[in-house]
């Protein structure tokens, strides 16, 4: 988790007159806003960068249990980049995690192209592509969001049913968390 602090942010009470003041002093302090901008984004890149990010998470899957293999059910409606970052986020990860032979992974992800297909992103990595009908790879409609939601947890059923998970992955809490949540008796 982010930890915020004075160099990097103002700090108010929690309520709502202080935010507001706290709002109202950013606005009217151009110079303010620009140091604890800066600083804030120094800090983001140091504390919370792709490569940070990615070396946290191959830590805790290692500290999980360092001498077997770990298999991740991974949820992300965004893969490869169909919209946002986190397609792009994942992308890099898996590559860091194909490295590893003791982790083996399924990404249940959205098809680009309109038709179910399934790749192997490497020897440990299978991708499941859903057909939601995308019309535009760069964004979503709720219709499409909706059918991913449904394909995708009655494929992560057949998964789950057929495989031992030790993690479920979720990129984004919706709709993503929302299924794994769903699991969460069964990984």
């Amino acid at each position: 988790t982010q930890v915020l602090n004075s160099d990097i942010a103002v700090l108010t009470d929690v309520n709502y007159k202080s935010f507001a003041n706290g709002i109202l002093r950013l606005l009217q302090n151009a110079k303010l806003r620009d140091k604890l901008g800066s600083k804030a984004m120094q800090f983001a890149k140091e504390k919370y960068g792709q490569k940070d990010y990615s070396n946290k998470l191959k830590q805790a899957y290692y500290l999980a249990q360092p001498d077997s293999k770990i298999r991740i059910l991974m949820l992300n409606y965004e893969f490869p980049s169909l919209g946002g970052g986190a397609g792009n986020a994942c992308y890099y990860m898996l590559k860091e995690f194909a490295k590893n032979k003791n982790i083996a992974i399924d990404l249940i992800t959205s098809s680009a192209n309109n038709k179910f297909e399934i790749e192997k992103f490497s020897g440990n990595i299978n991708i499941y592509k859903l057909n939601v009908k995308k019309k535009n790879i760069h964004n979503w409609t709720p219709l499409e969001i909706l059918r991913w939601s449904i394909k995708a947890f009655s494929y992560a059923k057949k998964l789950v049913h057929e495989n031992s998970y030790d993690l479920c992955h979720c990129w984004f809490g919706w709709p993503s968390g929302v299924i794994g949540y769903a699991f969460r008796r069964k990984v």
